[in-house]
């Protein structure tokens, strides 16, 4: 090898490690630098000489106040996280040095109020957290400088106050998170600004009314969440018509969450105006009736589940009417729910998951639904009727199928084909506790894990286990019927004894009416004597003679009436 060519190696070696030095040894004091950020317990006076590092996280820094032009030495910074630190005040153009910034986040710290200028000079943010903090009111114009802002968060503040230019000059934003404040109103003006706006989550606030026109701005929205607003019991009908200025005839919505509200009814009518719905949550309201056409204009509904309703007692037949495209369908824990109409999943031609698991059901007909075009079906956690009617469920949803994956023996035992053991059979429900199924489930695992709870001979047995002609109507319809009649004869035997012994004590006392009169009136002049007696002196002969002549009137008087 040349002089010169060992020459160029070394002038090469030098220049490397010179780069290695720079960028290790320049990392600002209290900060910790890698290829991809720079994390800070204050704010550094100079970025280190890796351009690389375009983030800068600050975290636990004794900080409260931001001051303009703090960031005045990171004009290339595209992420900034100034979180968990206790900063309660932002100075106008304090980030306006960050003009490629693209991510800012300022969540759990003490900020109560901005300006129109705060943001000033952030003209390509395009995410902004402000979660956990202490607003309260949301001024008018302070995103205003964000015009290509497209999430916002402000989620676990005190928000209790909007104004109608809370949200001027966000044109351009797609989420809105305002989970968990004190919002009580929602109004369309509030939203009028925010049309390319997708997503609204207004999780757990005090909304109590959703009133007609409060989304009508919303010409982009695609998913609206309001889950856990316990004070929201009404939505009124017209409360996602499209302003009649937007060109748009129905309301683009496809998901929509009205879990944890105070609903006591679906909204028939409001639904009717969201003919794009495709996911819809009606869990945890205090709904206690389904009734017929509740979906009727739901054609496009994809996903809908209706669980932990504590008030559900009835499904109607035709409840899901209209519902072609449905294809998962959860009804579970709603333990008063026990009424569930004739054919009432029959016609949705498109389902494919039917959970029905931890409800009061009773009795399943097989009529019930086209179980055949079903591939999944959870039926676990009713207190089933194991009689006659139940039996379709072992054959219809093809069991003995499962004979080729079950361990040797078990499942055989499971069908009473080989082994009539109840230990063994009924093991095949052991470890039902659990409410998870496994990740891959099938109609044949939730089928064998439904437990009997009538008839008592059958109680807690396993349906899988069960032989056909244990399935047997007579054992528990048949006493029932019997015991009703039972009872009916024995009121009847009573009532006649009643009767008859009503009729032999009128027919004795008209044959001795006589006697009887007789006796009574030996018993009245013995005592009306006796008290006499006892009252000192006897009777004058006048007295007795007049009360020998009331006696007589007396009974004649009596006999003339039982003649009569």
């Amino acid at each position: 090898m040349s002089l010169k060519t060992w020459h160029r190696c070394a002038v090469y070696l030098l220049l490397s490690l010179a780069a290695i030095s720079r960028g290790t040894t320049t990392c600002p004091g209290d900060c910790t630098c890698s290829e991809e950020s720079v994390t800070c317990t204050t704010i550094p006076q100079s970025p280190p000489h890796n351009d690389a590092n375009q983030s800068l996280i600050i975290k636990g820094a004794n900080i409260t106040r931001i001051w303009a032009s703090a960031f005045s030495n990171f004009p290339q910074l595209q992420r900034l996280e100034l979180n968990q630190d206790i900063i309660e005040t932002l100075a106008d153009g304090a980030f306006q040095e960050l003009a490629a910034l693209e991510s800012l986040a300022l969540n759990r710290n003490y900020l109560q109020e901005l300006s129109n200028q705060t943001f000033r000079g952030l003209g390509k943010l395009k995410r902004l957290e402000l979660s956990y903090n202490k607003f309260v009111e949301l001024g008018e114009d302070w995103f205003g400088p964000l015009k290509d802002l497209k999430v916002l968060d402000l989620a676990r503040n005190n928000i209790n106050i909007l104004h109608a230019r809370s949200f001027s000059g966000l044109g351009s934003l797609n989420v809105l998170n305002l989970m968990n404040n004190n919002v009580m109103m929602v109004s369309g003006q509030y939203f009028a600004p925010l049309k390319a706006l997708n997503i609204l989550i207004m999780d757990e606030n005090d909304i109590e009314v959703i009133n007609n026109g409060s989304f009508s701005s919303l010409v982009a929205l695609r998913r609206l969440t309001l889950t856990g607003n316990r004070l929201l019991r009404s939505v009124q009908d017209e409360a996602f018509v499209p302003d009649s200025g937007s060109g748009s005839r129905s309301f683009p919505l496809e998901e929509l969450s009205l879990k944890g509200t105070e609903l006591r009814e679906v909204p028939v009518r409001t639904l009717s105006t969201l003919p794009e719905l495709k996911n819809l949550d009606l869990s945890l309201t205090s709904i206690s009736t389904v009734k017929k056409n509740s979906f009727s204009r739901q054609k496009n509904l994809v996903n809908l589940t209706i669980d932990y309703l504590g008030n559900l007692r009835t499904i109607e037949s035709g409840a899901f009417l209209g519902l072609t495209s449905l294809q998962r369908l959860v009804i579970s824990n709603n333990r008063n729910l026990s009424n569930i109409g004739a054919a009432v999943f029959r016609k949705l031609s498109s389902l494919k998951h039917l959970d029905l698991h931890n409800n009061g059901i009773e009795t399943l007909r097989s009529g019930l639904a086209d179980w055949n075009s079903i591939e999944v079906v959870d039926l676990r956690g009713n207190p089933i009727r194991c009689d006659c009617h139940a039996s379709w469920i072992l054959t219809l949803l093809r069991l003995d199928s499962y004979n080729t994956s079950a361990p040797p023996g078990k499942f055989s035992a499971a069908t009473g084909t080989k082994d009539n053991n109840d230990n063994v059979r009924n093991d095949v429900c052991s470890n039902v506790s659990s409410s998870k199924p496994p990740a891959e489930v099938s109609t044949t695992y939730f089928t064998r894990h439904i437990v009997c709870h009538m008839p008592p001979r059958l109680h807690k047995k396993c349906l899988a286990a069960l032989r056909p002609e244990e399935f047997c109507c007579a054992t528990t319809a048949e006493p029932k019927k019997k015991d009703d009649t039972d009872q009916r004869l024995k009121v009847g035997i009573i009532a006649a004894s009643v009767a008859c012994f009503f009729l032999v004590s009128c027919a004795l006392f008209l044959k001795f009416r006589r006697r009887i009169c007789s006796v009574c009136k030996r018993q009245y002049r013995y005592k009306a004597y006796r008290n006499r007696g006892m009252n000192g002196g006897s009777p004058s002969a006048e007295i007795v003679e007049l009360e020998v002549t009331q006696l007589e009137d007396f009974d004649s008087d009596i006999d003339t009436k039982i003649k009569l």
